[in-house]
């Protein structure tokens, strides 16, 4: 099995190497971490997930990408239900107080579904 070599990432002094300037790859993790804490939650989950069905050793490449597709086809059905509850909205009946009554009674059918309902009967 092909082993990969491990580049020395820390000096004797156990401090970190930088291979350039700006905060270090640990501090970069633990911003980007502070503000979408999600992101390394899912991640482990998927791969608990790809444990759990008998799966071997499985790449970062691969999770982020398992990742996307899930996130994607949630994000597609919270628009879905939205557009669906924008739907059902748009066409409930309005409701009206009549005056001088205690009770509420719907408004008039609006005059395209008055010809819709006249054009069926």
């Amino acid at each position: 099995m092909y082993e990969q070599p491990q580049l020395p990432l820390d000096t004797l002094d156990g401090e970190q190497v930088r291979l350039h300037d700006g905060p270090s790859l640990d501090e970069r993790f633990e911003m980007f971490h502070a503000a979408h804490p999600w992101v390394f939650e899912a991640l482990e989950e998927l791969t608990a997930q790809w444990v759990a069905a008998g799966g071997g050793q499985i790449g970062i490449k691969a999770l982020f990408e398992q990742l996307s597709l899930v996130t994607a086809a949630h994000l597609e059905r919270r628009a879905l239900q939205a557009e669906q509850q924008l739907h059902l909205a748009l066409r409930a009946p309005t409701v009206r107080a009549t005056p001088g009554v205690g009770r509420h009674v719907p408004a008039a059918q609006p005059a395209h579904e008055r010809q819709r309902a006249t054009a069926h009967t």
